[in-house]
């Protein structure tokens, strides 16, 4: 394998670079309070979904027969 020399201080800079700086999957510890924050400030129960099940469960119609069939089936798959 041939190394050619010229390159080899832009590769040490980069390298040196990218020693500072935090990966792109992590977060700094300015974000994780920030998460940390806005999650407690979330409702432990959002109203909204709960009033969606509550439509669903009151219309007869739901689940429709197809899912009721292939949840069944599967089920039965499972029993065996």
């Amino acid at each position: 394998m041939r190394i050619d020399a010229r390159h080899f201080g832009a590769i040490r800079s980069n390298q040196l670079k990218s020693d500072n700086s935090l990966p792109h999957d992590r977060f700094s510890d300015l974000e994780r309070a920030e998460l940390v924050h806005r999650l407690e400030r979330l409702a432990d129960v959002r109203s909204a979904v709960v009033a969606r099940g509550k439509t669903l469960v009151a219309n007869p119609n739901y689940p429709d027969k197809e899912t009721i069939k292939q949840i069944s089936q599967l089920l039965a798959r499972k029993l065996r």
